[in-house]
């Protein structure tokens, strides 16, 4: 049970080294499409439109996904601080079991020693 502690911590270390990291922007890159679309000669003006949409559609779902990958990633962090205090709860827990038992093996140990007292007189 007490090992859970450790492997809550190289969990969540584990977690932090596979982490992909932010990508950068796309607006520029969708920027360069835009302007290449609107110097394209003998496009159909319909044809542009849809494309251009596309790309609009394309630049908001990205905001929206580098938004709520921001607010996951924050999310995360809250959540490792809450288990680092744990696991320093934890492992405080664990040497007050140790020194208890350790307290516990003595009487036990002193209590054997009095019966075999006993037993020898």
């Amino acid at each position: 049970m007490w090992n859970r502690c450790g492997d809550l911590h190289s969990e969540v270390n584990r977690l932090k080294l596979s982490e992909p990291g932010i990508p950068k922007e796309t607006c520029p890159m969708i920027d360069e499409i835009v302007s290449f679309i609107d110097n394209l000669n003998g496009i159909d003006e319909l044809v542009r439109e849809k494309h251009l949409q596309t790309l609009e559609e394309i630049r908001k779902a990205n905001a929206t996904l580098r938004t709520l990958g921001l607010d996951w990633y924050q999310n995360s962090r809250i959540i490792e601080d809450k288990g680092e205090d744990i696991i320093k709860d934890c492992e405080k827990e664990r040497e007050v079991a140790e020194d208890k038992i350790e307290d516990l093996e003595q009487k036990i140990s002193g209590l054997e020693e009095e019966i075999n007292n006993s037993n020898n007189k």
